[in-house]
């Protein structure tokens, strides 16, 4: 069996896109049944690797995927007395078990080989197993993320709303507020206007008053003070013309003094 025959098995379509197999070659081995098994053992390790590289995870909370397929977990259900290389190369042997195995016939070659393919596809199954629990896992933590987010995103919503509900409602009661304010402020504003121009005429009629009453109070007294002042020039004139009459009685007695004087 060639290796174009074991590069049709059934893998996931992935692996056959992005991956390259690369087949090691043993100079050591130049018959073409160990040839056949070089190959078969080279592309099981190296699709075991890829497969076991995309199934391990980053994260800590999957856990470790199947190793890989080995050289050693094939043949240890086919050949148990022959121990395989690390890399998935056929067993090291010395040349004695090389001559030997080279000289089986071809029939237990393809037997060998056909068992080989069984466990391939067996331990492919497995891996798809595996690899479909891993992707079912995903998904589930997938919803749960989703679902999570889901809920925060309405409670956020929800509280959102909320939170612009109160928000109206302040600004309406800012703008009632507002309202009452500049009313009351307007109200009292006029209130004072009025009570300014009351103020100011009452005011304007005390003075008015007062400055009427002192004008009559003024007048009295000037009447007051020309009455007294008319009362001391007739009183003064009184008594000049009585001085007057004095001293004319004066001189008539004086005059008659003299004649009587004059007489005797």
């Amino acid at each position: 069996m060639s290796a174009q025959t074991i590069q049709h098995q059934e893998y996931p379509e992935s692996l056959a896109n992005n991956e390259q197999v690369t087949l090691h070659h043993s100079e050591s081995f130049e018959e073409n049944g160990f040839k056949a098994l070089q190959n078969i053992l080279s592309l099981s390790t190296s699709f075991g690797s890829n497969i076991q590289r995309q199934n391990i995870p980053n994260s800590n909370n999957i856990g470790v995927a199947h190793r890989s397929l080995s050289a050693q977990n094939l043949t240890s259900h086919v050949l148990p007395s022959t121990s395989s290389s690390d890399h998935g190369l056929p067993p090291t042997t010395n040349s004695q078990q090389r001559r030997s195995t080279i000289s089986r016939n071809p029939a237990e070659l393809d037997s060998f080989t056909h068992q080989f393919e069984i466990k391939i596809r067996e331990q492919s199954l497995l891996w798809q197993k595996e690899l479909q629990k891993v992707i079912d896992k995903k998904n589930s933590e997938l919803d749960s993320i989703k679902s999570s987010y889901e809920s925060k995103l309405r409670a956020s919503l929800e509280s959102n709303k909320k939170i612009e509900a109160v928000i109206n409602q302040l600004n309406d009661e800012n703008k009632r507020l507002k309202y009452e304010v500049e009313h009351q402020i307007k109200s009292e504003q006029l209130q004072i206007k009025n009570d300014y121009e009351q103020y100011k005429q009452d005011m304007e009629r005390k003075v008015s008053d007062m400055k009427t009453f002192y004008e009559d109070d003024k007048q009295e007294m000037k009447k007051h003070h020309n009455r007294i002042y008319q009362d001391l020039v007739d009183e003064t004139n009184q008594v000049s013309l009585f001085s007057l009459n004095l001293i004319e009685l004066q001189n008539k007695k004086n005059h008659t003094r003299s004649l009587h004087i004059s007489i005797l």
